[in-house]
């Protein structure tokens, strides 16, 4: 899929979700994560990232992670996902969900002529995790993601969510 066709499907993605739930109360939520990936260029990852709750039980997630390769290389990754909650216990809330990856790569050769190569793709994610809830209305979270795509990986996350307007608004 090239990127105007990626960016459309993303575009319509939001769109539809933010419009799904227009006469409800928006609950919205934001945070910072760190990501380590499996494969080529598993190095960490710093990002940030938003949530909106549709119903009780499903949410959308967008993310953006930069990755640190090494000297020379710039991989970052955006995720577009669907979440499924669980209430399995008061201070728990695991879920499921899948969703879009979009993955930039580039590597800059310097001193051969080369100039810079790059790359981009998008492929389909599969996750799970859970939230955990504090007295302060943080809610710490652990996700598993696997990512389909030509550079197939296992994505470890570990991030922080805080409710924003809404304090009383739960996180998916």
């Amino acid at each position: 899929m090239n990127q105007r066709a990626a960016s459309a499907v993303v575009l319509t993605l939001l769109v539809g979700l933010f419009d799904a739930n227009a006469g409800a109360a928006q609950e919205i939520h934001a945070g910072a994560h760190l990501s380590y990936g499996s494969e080529d260029f598993s190095e960490l990852g710093v990002g940030v990232h938003g949530t909106y709750l549709v119903t009780d039980e499903i949410a959308g997630w967008a993310s953006f992670t930069y990755h640190f390769p090494g000297e020379d290389v710039t991989f970052w990754d955006l995720n577009i996902n669907g979440h499924y909650r669980f209430e399995v216990a008061a201070d728990v809330t695991p879920y499921v969900g899948a969703g879009i990856n979009y993955s930039s790569l580039s590597v800059d050769v310097p001193g051969l002529g080369f100039g810079t190569a790059s790359t981009s793709e998008v492929g389909l994610n599969a996750l799970g995790g859970a939230f955990m809830d504090m007295d302060n209305g943080m809610r710490p979270f652990g996700e598993l993601r696997f990512v389909f795509s030509d550079a197939d990986q296992l994505v470890l996350t570990l991030g922080l969510s805080v409710p924003v307007g809404n304090g009383n608004a739960e996180v998916p």
